[in-house]
């Protein structure tokens, strides 16, 4: 799977769209959904150098055998586009300001990636891996090496990173 979408996060306007709605996040709604899904699973502190944020999702075309894996829980709705977000957000300094401010010191030092595991071909596809060239994720080879090693021991062999 090629991921070779841009995300646009920001708010640039405050004008609601004609359905009453606000496109984008400011960094302070930013700030309330990393903050609240960091306190949820009570990740405050001793951040990792590496937080991989693992969507799951199925896919399959004309074939009922891996359809039969497709997911019911997430009604075939893959969690992809949230785990770029969440990355996205965490990573951006104005975000991090101001949970240090609120009591969540991110070291700076920290990278969050997001990935999609397909569950229906036991694939993982990590996202946005160009942003790692601007802010290297210390250990994302090893750790990608690793769980495509964890996956092959467990799985059989069927696992494949993208």
């Amino acid at each position: 799977m090629k991921t070779h979408t841009h995300l646009h996060l920001l708010r640039e306007s405050e004008e609601p769209t004609e359905d009453g709605y606000l496109l984008g996040f400011s960094f302070p709604e930013m700030a309330d959904r990393v903050g609240g899904l960091l306190r949820n699973i009570g990740l405050t502190q001793h951040f990792a150098p590496l937080v991989v944020i693992v969507a799951h999702g199925s896919s399959s075309v004309n074939n009922p055998h891996f359809a039969a894996y497709d997911c019911g829980a997430c009604s075939g709705k893959p969690g992809a586009p949230n785990a770029r977000a969440f990355a996205w957000m965490a990573n951006h300094e104005s975000v991090r300001a101001i949970l240090l401010e609120r009591g969540i010191d991110i070291p700076d030092g920290t990278r969050f990636v997001a990935a999609l595991h397909n569950t229906s071909r036991d694939e993982i596809t990590y996202f946005d891996k160009h942003l790692l060239e601007k802010h290297p994720a210390p250990g994302f080879a090893c750790f990608s090496k690793s769980h495509e090693q964890g996956f092959t021991k467990q799985c059989g062999g069927t696992l494949s990173l993208v």
